[in-house]
Parts: C-alpha cells; sequence; structure tokens
C-alpha cells in the first residue's frame, strides 16, 4: 500500500542519515537492518520492547536494537496474524541481513504452523541470510528451554539446507524470555551478537 511504502521509505532515509550521523570521531557504528517474524502470540513485540509492554504489532513496527561490538539493528517486526501472513514476503527485502522468527516455547500445537509459516517466508530470502529463532519462554526461565527439541520440530536442518549440495542457511536457536515491564530480555542481547557475527562471515565471503 501507499502508506507502507511511505513508512518504508522514511525508515531507510532514517538509516542512512544516522549512519552519517553516527560517529563519534573514531568509530562508526555498523547499521544493518533484520526482519522479525513468528506466529501471532509468540512473543516478537515483548521481547523487542519489554519497557513498553506494547499491544501486539497489527501491521508492522520498526525498533533500533544494539550489539556488540558495534553494531545496531533496525528490527523490522510484522504481526503475526493470520491475516498477515500472505504479506511476509513484501518485507523481505534484499536489504535484510538477517531473519529473526520468534517461536513461543509454551505453545506446542502451534508449532507445526510455525514451521510452515518459517519455510514460506524462507523461500524469498537468499539463501546466506542468516536465520535465528528465537525460543521465547514467556516469562519462564530461558535455560529450561529445550532448543534441540524445538529445533527438530521446525526441521531446521532441511530447512535450511541449498537444493543441491549447496552450504547450508546460517542458523541457530536462542532460548529468550519476555520477562515484562522494564525487565530486559533474557537471551535476545546474545541472539543478536551471534547475528551480527554471522552478518560479518557472510559478508565477507560475498567480497
Amino acid at each position: 500500500t501507499i502508506i507502507t511504502s511511505c513508512s518504508l521509505a522514511l525508515g531507510v532515509v532514517r538509516i542512512v542519515l544516522r549512519r552519517l550521523c553516527s560517529s563519534d570521531g573514531q568509530h562508526i557504528r555498523r547499521e544493518r537492518r533484520l526482519l522479525c517474524l513468528g506466529l501471532d502470540g509468540a512473543g516478537k513485540s515483548a521481547l523487542l520492547a519489554p519497557d513498553g509492554a506494547p499491544a501486539p504489532t497489527r501491521g508492522f513496527a520498526v525498533r533500533s536494537h544494539p550489539a556488540r561490538p558495534d553494531w545496531t539493528f533496525d528490527v523490522c517486526e510484522v504481526g503475526g496474524a493470520a491475516h498477515l501472513r500472505p504479506y511476509w514476503h513484501r518485507y523481505a527485502t534484499a536489504d535484510v541481513a538477517a531473519l529473526l522468527f520468534v517461536v513461543s516455547v509454551a505453545d506446542e500445537d502451534r508449532w507445526a504452523e510455525a514451521r510452515e509459516s518459517l519455510e514460506s517466508i524462507l523461500r524469498f530470502l537468499p539463501t546466506d541470510v542468516p536465520l535465528a529463532v528465537l525460543a521465547n519462554a514467556v516469562g519462564a526461565n530461558a535455560h529450561e528451554v529445550d532448543t534441540a527439541r524445538l529445533g527438530d520440530e521446525l526441521q531446521l536442518s532441511r530447512l535450511c539446507s541449498s537444493p543441491g549440495s549447496g552450504p547450508l542457511r546460517p542458523h541457530c536457536i536462542i532460548a529468550c524470555a519476555a520477562l515484562g515491564v522494564k525487565s530486559a530480555s533474557s537471551g535476545l542481547s546474545e541472539g543478536l551478537e551471534w547475528v551480527g557475527q554471522t552478518i560479518e562471515e557472510v559478508e565477507s565471503e560475498r567480497v
């Protein structure tokens, strides 16, 4: 739509302007755009903006997140309701450096649905674009999440394989927990740090 196109264009302008002004005289932070998807109720908004206790995203929202050592990620979160998922691919633009896919650990009955949605969007992203699955424990202890079992249920090895004998898509599962209002999201910073390291490796191989 016109509104969506204008909003995305303004987001790009904002990123460019911040890049021009982000130098501290010695170092410039590296900026990339990430896409964050997941089914409705997976906890995307709570993970990305815990301080604000946001309502579920009905369209899309862009939030800035720093990551070590010198990354700033503009994370575009798109609503996960069933009527919005057919439009996810419109946000899988050429400037997306990585995909964050949030899955609710507690909602096991929808893991198959999450797998189908993930498989659908991966078709629109180059095979070297990293995938970070954020296993959201939704307020529980992130260390109790069985990431290996979730990976098997999502069939990540199959979804991230390339046709023929090509390399696997870079991917990982990271246990996270949206801890509530005015609390940090446990595991998110580690996930973004992995994303930054992997983006650096991917981009060095493209040169």
